[in-house]
């Protein structure tokens, strides 16, 4: 219950981070609806077809699994775009794309240190190159929904950064 209660804590006050108006609120629910879709699909292909990772059968450790899969991670990701938009150099962008790849990784041994999963046949590789892909896609994502944004006249080039 306590890591629940962590975990709901720590993604909220990330929320708190991504409301410094560097991502539009739209943008916002967007990555973040797809953010949480991705890391649900990602639960389900490991856990029921794969079988490479395992939950204990308890409810407590299961919600508490999904709210990491669903709200604290996503909100990682959110970070990660912000502070994407906000660094300008090349060389500070590839150190930001890698410790956000660490620190993304390092969420699913974290849970399974907490004993919220049991990974089974799973790679350190595999995750990194899972996240890798994610974090690259919200990047697509953001640079071409900026540009429909910019397009619409939602967002000005005074917000837009990238």
């Amino acid at each position: 219950m306590l890591v629940l209660i962590l975990y709901i804590l720590a993604a909220t006050i990330l929320l708190l981070i991504n409301m410094n108006k560097v991502l539009h609120p739209v943008e916002i629910v967007l990555y973040w609806m797809i953010n949480a879709m991705i890391n649900e699909e990602f639960i389900l292909i490991t856990i029921a077809n794969l079988k490479v990772i395992k939950m204990p059968n308890e409810p407590i450790p299961a919600i508490t699994l999904l709210i990491s899969k669903i709200y604290l991670m996503p909100m990682l990701s959110l970070c990660f775009l912000t502070y994407f938009l906000i660094f300008q150099t090349t060389i500070s962008r590839i150190i930001l794309i890698s410790i956000s790849v660490l620190v993304h990784t390092s969420c699913l041994y974290i849970n399974e240190w907490l004993g919220l999963v049991n990974l089974i046949h799973w790679s350190y590789d595999l995750t990194i190159i899972f996240w890798g892909a994610v974090l690259f896609v919200n990047l697509f994502l953001l640079f071409g929904y900026r540009k429909l944004l910019r397009r619409v006249g939602i967002v000005n080039e005074s917000i837009n950064n990238a």
